[in-house]
């Protein structure tokens, strides 16, 4: 299967941010997420059937992490600073945990990744 870039439009950040003062008068700020569930991605590459990887609204970031995870806390933030293959690398050996399926290779991911931080780029969401 060629990977490609699928784009879920309906998916914006939708993260509340809340600023109050404490009680020795400084500003703080909370961040709220809101509900996930199975459609709460912006971009998509299939790997598979039913395992992907995807880019995600995660506090302002975007978010990347596999479909189906075991372990829900292995997702990290695509960073601006670094290259699409840089950002690929790191994020790749983090997720790949949650790959589900021996077929999937780190290669696959990896360029999944690299899809990812491109259309991302292309929306504006990285500089």
């Amino acid at each position: 299967m060629e990977p490609f870039l699928e784009i879920n439009e309906k998916c914006i950040d939708k993260t509340d941010c809340f600023t109050t003062k404490n009680g020795r008068n400084e500003l703080c700020s909370i961040m709220v997420c809101p509900p996930t569930g199975e459609d709460y991605w912006s971009f998509r590459v299939k790997l598979c059937k039913d395992q992907a990887v995807l880019g995600f609204p995660k506090y302002g970031l975007v978010g990347v992490g596999m479909a189906l995870e075991e372990n829900g806390n292995t997702n990290l933030p695509l960073h601006s600073p670094f290259t699409a293959e840089e950002n690929a690398e790191n994020i790749a050996d983090h997720i790949k945990c949650n790959k589900k399926y021996k077929s999937i290779t780190r290669k696959m991911i990896v360029d999944a990744i690299i899809l990812i931080d491109k259309g991302a780029r292309q929306a504006g969401l990285l500089k």
